[in-house]
């Protein structure tokens, strides 16, 4: 992901295990890496918090904060499972 995004001249969808690899990257204090074109991701509130470092009670508590994670800044968040209580 570090090496593939950033060098991408189009639009990319994170999701799954490159949501999980980014937040490895945000916890070793690594930058977000993104494409030149859109970027969305698209996580349920246990990526979202992993992303974000806090719990998924946070999350779900602070769904707005939630939505000001810095992604947000690169492309377009997707969170899922926010009104059906999925984890």
């Amino acid at each position: 992901m570090q090496q593939l995004l950033p060098g991408f001249a189009g639009a990319a969808v994170l999701d799954a295990d490159g949501l999980n690899a980014a937040a490895q990257l945000l916890a070793e204090g690594k930058p977000f890496p993104h494409p030149a074109g859109e970027l969305v991701v698209t996580p349920h509130p246990g990526e979202m918090a992993r992303l974000c470092g806090c719990s998924i009670a946070d999350i779900k508590a602070r769904y707005v904060l939630a939505t000001s994670f810095p992604i947000t800044n690169y492309g377009i968040l997707s969170m899922m499972g926010f009104l059906n209580g999925a984890n």
